[in-house]
């Protein structure tokens, strides 16, 4: 077993400032992470920190048991 998969799989909705903050720590600390973000740019900065990013959030759903959502509105959640 990897230490990135020892504690477990998250999955975050949302990379910016603070989503992204959740992801970075999360992974440092053993966590196996996989994140989504409609900002292509966010998705580059936190795959180079080792989370795993998905092409959706569906298939997000589909990596990990646990999904934590980090977004700036309400509306966001919906769209």
């Amino acid at each position: 077993m990897s230490k990135a998969s020892s504690k477990g799989a998250v999955g975050i909705v949302g990379l910016g400032i603070m989503g992204g903050a959740i992801a970075r720590n999360l992974a440092a600390a053993g966590w196996r992470v996989a994140g989504y973000d409609v900002e292509s740019q966010r998705c580059r900065e936190l795959a180079a920190a080792g989370v795993e990013i998905a092409p959706s959030v569906g298939e997000l759903t589909g990596k990990v048991p646990t999904i934590l959502t980090s977004l700036p509105h309400p509306d966001a959640l919906t769209a």
